[in-house]
């Protein structure tokens, strides 16, 4: 029995570990002002992102840290979760993040009054 316990205690470990990770994955078509957009829209869900072309996303709030790299000249946003709570999918992180990347227009980011 003590057997059993611990061989399924380490199997809940390993499960555990899984789910806290997710696949990388990269979006094309991402031009600067969209990736803007996708900034605003992810602050507004309480995610912070750095203002570099590659950094971190995270809220402490509900235990989300992902990594980002974006490629200006392909025009190329990487992401990967890294640390997220187990009960909360990937595939529901990753649906947050691609319906900034459909809600964005051309010309749909206020960047202020035009100083020209």
């Amino acid at each position: 029995m003590q057997n059993f316990v611990g061989v399924l205690h380490f199997s809940f470990e390993i499960t555990m570990e899984m789910e806290m990770a997710c696949e990388g994955k990269a979006y094309s078509g991402i031009c600067e002002n969209k990736l803007a957009f996708i900034r605003k829209e992810l602050r507004s869900l309480g995610l912070s992102m750095t203002d570099d072309h590659e950094g971190l996303i995270h809220s402490a709030d509900i235990g989300v840290q992902a990594e980002f790299r974006y490629t200006l000249h392909t025009e190329e946003l990487w992401l990967k979760v890294n640390e997220k709570p187990f009960f909360i999918p990937c595939a529901y992180i990753f649906a947050r993040l691609e319906n900034a990347i459909s809600n964005y227009e051309p010309g749909s980011l206020d960047m202020g009054p035009d100083p020209f």
